[in-house]
């Protein structure tokens, strides 16, 4: 005889595991909300930071912060093996990283808005560039959004001057010297077409910053901060610090949105507060290493010191060649016009 399957009380059983099941899955999304690293992902991102320096310890220890207060992971990919910054730049678009830290020559592949801030004699100290930081945040964030970006921050890297074999004193000493350029670094391009070129120098042009290693002994003037040309190792190639410093370079935080949105809304916020309060901590960290890196140059690797004293003649030269047609070609006039009137303001006011 066929015995039946016992069905006694079934739809009762499905009602009490269905009602058991709902306020578990509301328990769960709560608790998700209350304890955000039930999130935890990776980022993958990019800097051309070297390998062991001051820059990749920043980065490193904001990566630990993040993870330890939201669960989000970002894996550092820095030095020579994620190319350039145009490599980085293309690559975050196309989504091998999901964020990056790029300095002015990455960004301004991204949008040539961030152009403006490296423009020789447009930023001339720390107080109009933390002032210029601040205030074109917003403005940053606006112009990449249709890119589909998000722009966190921006920090000082410092404050860019010329390293040469002989000392240049005045700007007829610029005459047959053989000048690098960072290939795709339009700031460095237009200096060069616009400026030193008519001044009788040459240019020795690299397609990365990294083949600067392979091509220093050919070049008698590089130009960059202090700290990054100690720890990208270029002051082999050079003997004389050159002064004033002519160019303020500062770099910034990118991220996918796509990325960015697929995080809860709690974990954006801690991420976004954490790398705020960390690029104040790194402006005011790698000022202080330019400041040691200028010392030990000089006291320890027996560089000396060139003063350019026609320093306001050079100046000249950019405002009249270089800042009408780069922001004609790189920057709309209204926004220049804009930054400009707001620096000058501040230097009226200091």
């Amino acid at each position: 005889m066929r015995i039946l399957p016992i069905v006694k009380n079934k739809d009762k059983k499905i009602r009490i595991w269905k009602s058991a099941l709902i306020p578990a899955s509301i328990l769960i999304f709560q608790t998700a909300l209350i304890f955000p690293s039930a999130f935890a992902t990776k980022f993958r991102c990019a800097s051309i930071a070297p390998k062991g320096s001051a820059f990749e310890k920043i980065l490193q220890g904001v990566s630990e912060k993040v993870k330890n207060k939201t669960g989000l992971e970002i894996i550092f990919f820095s030095g020579s093996i994620v190319g350039d910054e145009i490599d980085i730049a293309k690559d975050l678009k196309n989504g091998k990283y999901d964020c990056a830290v790029l300095t002015t020559q990455g960004l301004g592949f991204i949008s040539s808005y961030f152009r403006i801030l490296d423009l020789p004699f447009m930023i001339k100290n720390e107080k109009e560039g933390d002032f210029v930081r601040k205030r074109l945040i917003k403005a940053f964030r606006e112009v990449v959004k249709s890119d589909k970006y998000i722009f966190i921050s921006m920090f000082e890297i410092g404050f860019v001057q010329f390293f040469s074999k002989y000392p240049i004193e005045n700007i007829n000493d610029f005459k047959g010297k053989k000048f690098w350029i960072w290939k795709n670094n339009k700031i460095q391009e237009e200096t060069y077409n616009k400026v030193l070129k008519n001044l009788g120098t040459n240019a020795v042009e690299t397609p990365t910053i990294w083949d600067l290693e392979k091509l220093g002994d050919k070049i008698d003037i590089i130009w960059g901060p202090p700290y990054a040309v100690l720890a990208f190792g270029w002051y082999r190639f050079a003997k004389y610090i050159v002064e004033p410093p002519i160019i303020y370079f500062p770099a910034g935080v990118i991220i996918r949105k796509d990325r960015f949105d697929s995080l809860p809304q709690q974990i954006q916020n801690d991420l976004t507060d954490i790398i705020e309060s960390a690029v104040e901590e790194a402006t005011l960290k790698i000022r202080k290493e330019n400041q040691e890196a200028k010392k030990f140059m000089l006291s320890k690797l027996g560089f000396q010191t060139s003063y350019l004293k026609d320093v306001d003649e050079l100046e000249k030269l950019f405002r009249e060649y270089m800042w009408p047609e780069f922001k004609e070609k790189y920057i709309p006039s209204w926004f220049f016009i804009s930054v400009m009137t707001e620096i000058i303001k501040l230097r009226t006011e200091q």
